[in-house]
């Protein structure tokens, strides 16, 4: 291989790792990341299927009864899975990086704690006067992790990321 032929794969391999491999981690990871809201699955594949902790019995009633049948888990609205897909790629870094605006996002994903105080106005209640009054709240949001690192995922993207790189070499 003369050294012109060289450079020129050199050159298709850094184009191909920044443009193609970018997408095809962009492309994978969103995917891979959303299938965990489908039905049946409800959890998030690292080297095996991690199951979502159930909705309470109430929560689920409650589902059953907004939207006729018992959605899957973490898709009242939808707009959790349907906000995944925004991702940037930072070339210095040399990572990608998938978030969500959505600012319930992370507490689903990592689970934790909501602590505070609740006013809650003056209203009735069976046709009884309830007065003004504050409530201390402490929810605790179970870790149902739908975004993050994992082994299956990453295992596909470096197949399809050969697969094109054999395709550079073997020209």
């Amino acid at each position: 291989m003369s050294p012109k032929e060289m450079i020129k794969l050199a050159d298709d391999v850094s184009a191909f790792m920044h443009n193609e491999a970018v997408r095809i981690i962009g492309t994978r990871a969103k995917n891979h990341f959303k299938q965990s809201f489908q039905r049946g699955q409800e959890g998030f594949i690292d080297e095996n299927l991690e199951k979502w902790d159930d909705i309470k019995p109430s929560s689920r009633r409650a589902k059953a009864k907004k939207n006729g049948d018992s959605a899957p888990i973490l898709t009242r609205s939808g707009q959790l899975a349907d906000d995944i897909g925004d991702w940037s790629a930072d070339f210095n870094d040399q990572s990608v990086t998938f978030g969500s605006n959505k600012p319930y996002a992370k507490i689903h994903n990592e689970g934790g704690v909501i602590s505070g105080s609740q006013t809650v106005k003056a209203h009735t209640r069976k046709g009884r006067p309830v007065k003004e009054h504050t409530r201390n709240v402490h929810t605790v949001i179970p870790k149902r992790q739908y975004m993050g690192k994992s082994k299956k995922m990453e295992e596909q993207i470096f197949k399809d990321i050969e697969k094109g790189l054999d395709k550079i070499f073997n020209k």
